[in-house]
C-alpha cells in the first residue's frame, strides 16, 4: 500500500471469510495500526497512525472505510508496518492484512 505524504483519503476495506463470503461486522471495531518497528514488546503507544472504526459503511457485507487525514499521512517518507485487526462484539479477534504502508513524496507543491 502506497500513500502520498499529506494526502487525505478514504481506504475502503472488504474482508471475506475463508470461503470468500462477506461476514457481518455489526458491532465490530476495526483497528488500523501503522508502526515504524515491530517487536514482541511494542505497544500501540508507539504507532504513528492509529484508527478505530466502529461505524461501518455496510456491516452485513463487511464493508468499512478507514479515513486518513493529512495529519495522519504527515510522516517521514519511508516504509512502515501496518495491520488491520477486527474485534467482534463477543471479543473474538481477527488480525488480517498485515503488510507495508509506504509514504511517498508528493510532487505538486502549488496551493
Amino acid at each position: 500500500m502506497k500513500i502520498k505524504r499529506w494526502d487525505s483519503l478514504p481506504i475502503p476495506i472488504t474482508i471475506n471469510d475463508s470461503n470468500w463470503q462477506p461476514v457481518d461486522i455489526t458491532g465490530c471495531t476495526l483497528y488500523f495500526t501503522v508502526k515504524k518497528t515491530v517487536w514482541w514488546e511494542s505497544n500501540d503507544d508507539e504507532a504513528i497512525i492509529k484508527k478505530d472504526v466502529s461505524t461501518h459503511t455496510d456491516p452485513t457485507q463487511w464493508l468499512t472505510i478507514i479515513s486518513l487525514t493529512s495529519e495522519d499521512t504527515d510522516q517521514q517518507i519511508w516504509s512502515y508496518y501496518r495491520e488491520i485487526q477486527l474485534k467482534f462484539a463477543n471479543w473474538d479477534i481477527l488480525s488480517s492484512q498485515n503488510g507495508v504502508l509506504t509514504i511517498i513524496q508528493d510532487i505538486t507543491k502549488r496551493s
